[in-house]
């Protein structure tokens, strides 16, 4: 812990503590339903990290579960100790069984747009700890203080197959049309056990209604479901097939600047 800047509030000289940017107890709850605890984290590279930590207190064996996506972003009082844990609280409930068994349920409205707020800080956090390309501004995490998602948000949901690791894949996709028109895009498609999202941004306005961008067809496209921008209804989770490792690969590449 140490004294910084909130990348989230924004407020300075305050106390930064840890953050993970897959939450302790998600982590712990999946690695303990799986047959081969691991954590596996997809980039171009495929690198592949074990998540295991076996530590001896006492003489006793205890066995220490972390995702090694941890870093000191959020400060303690307004942020980590403040909304980002409430989140956390009111999302465990339900998060956890579809994060470990997969099993269907039917999520409310008030339980959709906890989720909506979950994936977006989960992917905020994702996406700060990358200080290669931050796509997220200032302003927009700080909207996420008052419960507020950016604007050009696009969030899906979807049952992975697996229930045996953790995978997060960013894309920062960028290009200029023929109109001379420059799109700018992130994309960011992940699963924690068997709850999967994916999310989609954008600059630019109305960028959406004006096709700015294509999607490529998958073969389990009528399996995801759209959560955001919500219609103020509840979801049956989840719709149809399940989501393996070629089709999250896929489902990660599937937008691209129409020229």
């Amino acid at each position: 812990m140490h004294l910084g800047t909130c990348q989230f509030c924004g407020r300075t000289n305050v106390l930064i503590n840890k953050e993970d940017a897959w939450p302790w107890w998600l982590s712990r709850a999946v690695l303990d339903g799986s047959n081969k605890p691991q954590m596996r984290q997809t980039r171009k590279d495929g690198v592949v990290e074990r998540a295991v930590r076996m530590k001896k207190r006492k003489k006793r064996e205890k066995r220490m579960y972390t995702v090694e996506h941890v870093a000191h972003i959020a400060c303690r009082d307004n942020c980590n100790g403040g909304w980002m844990g409430t989140l956390e609280a009111k999302n465990k409930p339900f998060l956890e069984s579809m994060a470990v068994s997969g099993a269907g349920c039917q999520l409310t409205p008030e339980q959709v747009a906890l989720l909506v707020l979950w994936i977006t800080k989960t992917v905020m956090v994702f996406d700060v700890m990358d200080s290669r390309a931050t796509f997220f501004s200032a302003d927009e995490r700080n909207g996420m203080t008052y419960l507020k998602p950016p604007d050009n948000l696009h969030i899906w949901t979807f049952r992975a197959l697996s229930n045996r690791y953790f995978s997060s894949d960013p894309h920062h996709f960028f290009g200029q049309r023929q109109d001379g028109l420059f799109v700018s895009a992130f994309s960011f498609t992940a699963n924690a056990g068997r709850f999967g999202f994916h999310l989609l941004a954008c600059r630019g306005q109305d960028w959406y209604s004006r096709k700015l961008l294509r999607t490529k067809p998958g073969r389990l496209d009528s399996s995801l479901i759209p959560i955001w921008p919500t219609n103020g209804s509840g979801i049956k989770w989840p719709l149809h097939d399940d989501f393996d490792d070629p089709d999250l690969i896929a489902l990660a590449d599937r937008f691209v600047v129409e020229t």
